[in-house]
C-alpha cells in the first residue's frame, strides 16, 4: 500500500524501525507499520474509516564476500477492522534474493 495509490491518500502510517550489525558482514532489520484510514474512501463499504492494519518485516542481509551477498526477506500484514471477516486472512510474503556485483 502506497500513498500515491489514490484509493489511500488519506492514510496515516506510523514506523517503527530498528537495524543491528552484529557482525559486520551481517545486517539485520526490522519494522512495525501501523495503519488507518482518517475518513472514508469508498462510501459503498461500512467499515472503511479506522484501523487498516498493521505490518511486520523482518530482513537479514549477508555479505558473502565484497561481489556477492545473499538476502531474505518475511513480512506479515495482519488486517484491521476496515476488512470483511471473510477477507482479514493474515498475508505473508517470503522473498530471498541473491546480488552479484562485477
Amino acid at each position: 500500500i502506497s500513498a500515491a495509490d489514490a484509493a489511500f491518500t488519506n492514510q496515516h502510517q506510523v514506523i517503527l524501525r530498528g537495524t543491528v550489525r552484529p557482525i559486520e558482514s551481517l545486517t539485520l532489520a526490522g519494522n512495525y507499520n501501523l495503519f488507518w484510514n482518517q475518513e472514508k474512501y469508498d462510501v459503498s463499504r461500512n467499515k472503511t474509516k479506522g484501523f487498516v492494519g498493521h505490518e511486520i518485516d523482518l530482513q537479514a542481509n549477508w555479505d558473502y564476500t565484497e561481489d556477492v551477498s545473499f538476502s531474505l526477506l518475511a513480512a506479515w500484514f495482519i488486517p484491521g477492522e476496515v476488512y470483511y471477516d471473510n477477507m482479514n486472512d493474515i498475508a505473508t510474503d517470503l522473498v530471498g534474493s541473491v546480488k552479484v556485483s562485477f
